[in-house]
């Protein structure tokens, strides 16, 4: 075998074995974090979980709480980031979080309610007296104040 073959194979040989000895170093760099999401009731289901990078929150994974508030965020990769929880009617979370060298158990969150105070609500019912229809005129009865059984003169006049 002439020198440069016998060259190339050996840095193919060694580049085969690089690649497998850093193939499994790279699939262990990506791990999942899980937890529960819950409020004062209970468990929270459809809350949407979202994990963005800690310097420009760029969306990087999500999911949703299961019907016992459970969530994974899964194959995230080593780095900073922001865990935020939203879900209609209670107030937005969001937490620091750092994926380092293992799964990250985030624990329980729990969420607040959003109350709003509304001013009261009156209703009201207005009648209209009369309505204009083309050459008739329309009279709602009700709009005028008549004594008990009177007569529909004393209502028109």
């Amino acid at each position: 075998m002439s020198r440069v073959l016998r060259f190339a194979v050996a840095a193919f040989a060694l580049l085969a074995a690089g690649v497998v000895i850093v193939a499994p170093v790279h699939a262990q760099s990506r791990f999942d974090v899980s937890g529960v999401v819950s409020d004062s009731a209970g468990t929270v289901r459809g809350a949407m979980v979202v994990a963005l990078t800690r310097p420009d929150s760029v969306l990087t994974t999500f999911a949703t709480t299961g019907g016992d508030g459970t969530f994974t965020l899964r194959r995230l990769p080593v780095g900073e980031y922001i865990l935020q929880v939203t879900l209609v009617g209670y107030q937005p979370f969001r937490e620091d979080f750092s994926v380092t060298d293992k799964n990250v158990d985030v624990g329980t969150i729990s969420l607040s309610a959003m109350a709003y105070m509304l001013d009261p609500l009156v209703v009201s019912a207005d009648h209209i007296p009369f309505i204009n229809k083309r050459d008739t005129l329309d009279y709602n009865a009700r709009a005028f104040e008549t004594r008990p059984n009177a007569l529909v003169e004393d209502l028109l006049r």
